[in-house]
């Protein structure tokens, strides 16, 4: 079976923390015999071309970059877009006439669901699309066009999957006929899990932008530390706002005992999450977190905010806690409460591994996805 992913990123150097649930899953599933081609585009010049590992092959086509990601992007109709649909649709049409896969995959409705409908029409091939988060929560209420281009793919692919429940209403307020498959991101839980030592450590892995508000976790730091100074804050990632972090550190004065570890590979975070003992995220919107995921596989205790992407799988009170989103002193009573209750909590933990090990084990979302698309391949075998 031989799919082409097309995705808006791809993990390179200096990009290793920015779709690398998507490269989880190319990489597993070629792993398990089927040729994996993805095209995705080049976001930092120093970046490879082309990369081949097997059954899996990375083609990075060239676009007039600034080495922003898309999210980045205040504004989306801008030249830079428009060349990288160009170059897209120039790429993608002579990487479909050279290794003929058999299904497109794309990752996120938008930018590339667009150039998967017009692919799907052109070559006659079947399409899945996969909703994230962004895709679906956030570009729906930049404008009627965005709307209009969302409603678009949705009405045209083959089939659609999300990774959260919640995510299901918000697509079908924009095209009520759509059918989401709900099939979360997955984790290696032979990769993820807990360490037998865990020290005083409280862990995020959320990046740096605004929407994981990470200015609110180092302030309920701080008023913490005042009651457990033997305990550290670890935050795993970078982006935009390192500088401004950093600082702020020192203005809360929280800096001794505050680590910023900057990017970690799939190997170092599953060490420093398996080490922790509470996780963390500040986040104020997500469609589903794969960091909270991981967490739960590495045995760390989950204290996030409330949002419906934590909700589905943190029970307030039973195998996590919950906070305000945005409240430094939510946090911190949530955090207090954490620490000075964690032997009546831990006995819950290894349940939150078993609850990943069965919905989203990186193995079960793989079977999945073949399942998926050996039906879509076979459907369109049938009616040509």
């Amino acid at each position: 079976m031989r799919i082409l992913f097309l995705s808006h990123a791809y993990p390179a150097p200096q990009l290793i923390t920015h779709a690398k649930h998507i490269e989880t899953l190319a990489v597993n599933l070629a792993r398990r015999g089927l040729e994996i081609i993805v095209l995705a585009p080049k976001i930092l010049r120093a970046s490879k071309d082309y990369e081949e590992n097997g059954r899996l092959k990375v083609i990075r086509f060239s676009f007039a970059t600034n080495e922003k990601i898309l999210g980045e992007y205040k504004n989306y109709l801008n030249w830079r877009i428009l060349s990288l649909f160009a170059n897209c649709w120039k790429a993608l049409k002579k990487t479909i006439r050279e290794t003929k896969p058999e299904l497109i995959h794309c990752h996120f409705i938008l930018p590339f669901g667009v150039i998967g409908v017009l692919a799907r029409k052109r070559f006659n091939l079947p399409l899945l699309v996969s909703g994230h988060g962004t895709d679906i929560l956030v570009l729906p209420q930049k404008g009627f066009f965005m709307r209009a281009l969302i409603r678009l793919v949705l009405s045209q692919t083959d089939a659609l999957t999300i990774p959260a429940k919640h995510l299901e209403e918000h697509i079908k307020s924009i095209y009520s006929g759509a059918r989401p498959e709900i099939i979360p991101m997955g984790v290696d839980t032979d990769r993820f899990k807990p360490e037998r030592e865990k020290g005083n450590i409280i862990f995020s892995s959320r990046t740096f932008y605004p929407v994981y508000d990470i200015q609110t976790l180092l302030k309920a730091f701080s008023e913490i530390l005042v009651y457990f100074p033997n305990y550290y804050l670890e935050l795993a990632g970078d982006g935009p706002m390192r500088s401004e972090l950093e600082n702020l550190a020192e203005r809360l004065k929280i800096a001794r005992a505050t680590r910023f570890l900057g990017r970690l590979n799939h190997n170092e975070l599953a060490e420093h999450l398996g080490r922790a003992r509470i996780y963390v995220s500040t986040s104020r919107s997500d469609g589903a977190s794969v960091s909270l995921l991981e967490a739960l596989a590495c045995g760390a205790f989950p204290v996030v905010s409330r949002i419906p992407a934590n909700s589905e799988w943190i029970k307030d009170g039973q195998n996590g806690l919950l906070f305000e989103p945005g409240n430094p002193s939510d946090l911190a009573a949530k955090l207090k409460q954490a620490i000075l209750q964690y032997p009546t909590y831990s006995p819950l933990i290894p349940l939150n591994r078993e609850l990943v090990i069965k919905n989203a084990n990186l193995d079960i979302v793989c079977e999945r996805f073949i399942n998926l698309y050996t039906n879509l391949i076979n459907a369109k075998d049938k009616a040509r």
